[in-house]
Parts: structure tokens; C-alpha cells; sequence
């Protein structure tokens, strides 16, 4: 996140659940009895796991410090261009590094926040309250459930196996496909509507599944409850499962960002674990209305998270965190379209007189007029 353009923040956050939906569909289709997953080859399946994290610990010493973390945390002005210009590919990044410098200087002063310091502000909980919102709007939506147990679930409404594990993969191909749906919109439809879109569709899919799994005797209800898991999927990925990954970094300024978005990540895996671990048993116990206890979640995080979560997309950290009455220092615009944009060319009422009476003003004044001038409007 800390790398991307503004322009394609949303689309590279997601890139962490496309590696996740891809990874899903590979090892479901290894794990099928045709290819690994056999009494003869299921230790081969099993240590295939360490393939990828093998190939992270011999690449991250390789890997550059984002220029935000050299500049603002580091002091380092220099590496920080260099880091810029290595992941922009060109060398025209004065505007960039304009931003990074004016975050810089607002977060000079500021000392960095721990989890007990984020907790203690008002306007810094507010923040952590959204971010694990959304977090919950993945976990208590029941796509844990859905995920580690769609087998046996489809088992258990008739459909025999092998057909249960290939309506698994039919799951894992949907979730892929909604993921890179998802990373095409969320720069085009912003942050707030794919995740309400997501968290609503969610809520109605498992309370039309709680009814269909009522009949498990009918060929129309297996049908429609096959529909309506695989429909799940799709809300779940177009929304949550997508913004959660790259939306809590956009919510905190650079001194509480580390705390508040562990925190965030810490709470939807303990969700995930709870849910993971009890799910079978609350299944024994109540049944197919196990699922309405999702939508219920689902729709109660829906209404808070429509009342509560600002739009993030193509605007800046600073921006995004006044909305939450969080104090900055920064003469960063309120309002950004597209790239990063500064109003330096336009003059203030005084430097208008000056210039229209033939003289002009001092180069350090007209600096700081420059500097301190903030516009809501890029074309005026």
C-alpha cells in the first residue's frame, strides 16, 4: 500500500486477495483424489506449503523501503526520491515527493502511537472502530464457514462426492473472477459502494441460504442452495474481501497507522479463528439457522458501516482522517482528482494586485503564499 499511486491504491490492495483466490483454486484442484490428494500423495500436497514462503525469505532482503517510511520516518530525503523513482519508473516525481514532503513535515512533531495511545483518542478510536468494522464485515459475514466447510455442506444436502469437492472449486473459480471484478471498480466506484454492496448482498444471501437449506430432500432446494453459496461468494469477494486488505491503511496518518491497522488485523483473526472452531458445533446445534446469525451480523455492520466510512479513493492520508477529527498539520488539498495535484500556479488576491499594478512580489514570499494556499476546486 505504501508504494502505490494514489490512482491505483484500491487496485493493488487488492492484490492480496487475488494471490489468497488464487492460491485457493490451485490447492483445491491438488487436493482432488485425481491428483495429490491420495493416501500415496497427500505429504507431497502437504509440503508444498512452504514453496511460496521459501521464495518470500529469499526475496524480501532484496526488496526496496517504501519511500513514505525513508522520508517521513527515516528523514532520508534522497533514498526516499530513489526509492520513488524505482517503483514509478521515471524520474518526473516532484509532485510526489512535494506530498510526501508536506506529510513529512506535518508528522515532524509527532511522536508514534501505540495500541494503548490510539485506544486513548477519541477521534483515533473512531478510526479503529471503522477499520475493524470492516474487518468483521468479512468475518462475521460467514465466509469462514463457507470456506472450510462448503464440502461438507454440500455433502450434506445430497450432493455426493467427488461432484461436493468440484462445486468447492466452482466457489474458488467465482471468488477469483469477483476479486479481479473488484480490483477493476474500486478505482472507478470508490471504497463505500463495493463494500456496501458486498456486506448487503452478503447479509441476503445466507438468509435466502438458512431457507433452501431447510430442504434437503428437494433436488430445487440443492440447486438453489449451491446458487446462493456461490452468489455468497461473489458479494463476499466484490466487498470485504477486497477492500479489507488495503482500506485500514488509508484510515490513520503515518504515526498511528502501524498500531491501528495490527489492531485491525488482530481482531478479524481472532474473529476468524472463533468462528472457524465453533461453527461445527453451532451447525450441530442449530442448524441451517446457524447462517442467520451472519446476515444478522451482516446486516448490523452494513448500517454502521454506511453511517460511518468515508470515501477513501484518490484523496489523501491527511484528508481522509480530518473526516474522523483527527488534528493535522498539513496544507494538503481537501480535494484530489486523479494524480496528485498542488495549486502552486495559482496566485493569491494579493500577488493578483501586485502582478495587475506591474511589480511583483519577493521569491520567498511568493513561496510561502504558495505554500500555505489550499483549494477545493483544481480548475479555478
Amino acid at each position: 500500500m505504501e508504494i502505490s499511486p494514489r490512482q491505483l491504491r484500491g487496485a493493488m490492495g487488492g492484490l492480496y486477495e487475488l494471490g489468497f483466490a488464487t492460491s485457493m483454486l490451485i490447492a483445491t484442484g491438488l487436493g482432488l483424489p485425481s491428483a495429490l490428494g491420495n493416501e500415496a500423495l497427500w505429504p507431497i500436497l502437504l509440503s508444498l506449503t512452504a514453496f511460496s514462503s521459501v521464495i518470500q525469505l529469499s526475496t524480501l532482503p532484496f526488496s526496496r523501503e517504501s519511500p513514505r517510511y525513508l522520508l517521513v520516518n527515516k528523514g532520508k530525503p534522497d533514498e526516499a526520491k530513489r526509492a520513488l523513482i524505482f517503483f514509478r519508473a521515471t524520474t518526473d516525481v516532484d509532485k510526489e515527493m512535494e506530498e510526501l514532503n508536506q506529510e513529512a513535515s506535518a508528522q515532524k512533531n509527532v511522536n508514534q502511537l501505540n495500541w494503548l495511545g490510539v485506544l486513548k483518542d477519541p477521534h483515533l478510536r473512531k478510526a479503529l472502530l471503522v477499520s475493524i468494522s470492516i474487518h468483521m464485515s468479512l468475518q462475521l459475514g460467514g465466509v469462514v464457514a463457507v470456506l472450510y466447510y462448503s464440502t461438507k455442506m454440500f455433502a450434506n444436502i445430497g450432493i455426493t462426492y467427488p461432484g461436493a469437492v468440484y462445486a468447492s472449486m466452482g466457489v474458488s473459480v467465482v471468488k477469483l473472477c469477483m476479486n479481479m471484478c473488484s480490483m477493476y471498480t474500486i478505482e472507478r466506484w470508490g471504497r463505500r459502494i463495493p463494500e456496501l454492496i458486498g456486506t448487503g448482498g452478503q447479509a441476503i444471501m445466507t438468509a435466502l441460504l438458512t431457507v433452501f437449506l431447510s430442504f434437503p430432500a428437494y433436488e430445487w432446494a440443492q440447486i438453489l442452495s449451491v446458487l446462493f453459496t456461490v452468489l455468497f461468494i461473489a458479494f463476499n469477494t466484490f466487498g470485504p474481501a477486497t477492500i479489507t486488505f488495503m482500506i485500514s491503511p488509508e484510515l490513520f496518518q503515518e504515526n498511528a497507522r502501524a498500531s491501528g491497522v495490527s489492531m485491525s488485523f488482530v481482531a478479524q483473526y481472532m474473529a476468524n479463528t472463533i468462528i472457524g472452531f465453533s461453527f461445527p458445533s453451532l451447525r450441530i446445534v442449530l442448524g441451517q439457522y446457524v447462517f442467520l446469525i451472519f446476515s444478522t451480523c451482516s446486516a448490523l455492520l452494513f448500517v454502521y458501516i454506511y453511517y460511518n466510512l468515508p470515501e477513501t479513493m484518490n484523496r489523501p492520508i491527511e484528508d481522509i482522517v480530518r473526516e474522523f477529527g483527527v488534528k493535522t498539520n498539513s496544507n494538503t488539498p481537501k480535494t484530489v482528482e486523479g494524480e496528485s495535484l498542488f495549486m502552486k500556479d495559482i496566485p493569491e488576491p494579493e500577488e493578483k494586485a501586485a502582478l495587475s499594478n506591474g511589480y511583483a512580489l519577493p521569491e520567498d514570499a511568493a513561496m510561502i503564499s504558495n505554500e500555505n494556499h489550499v483549494t477545493d476546486d483544481p480548475t479555478a
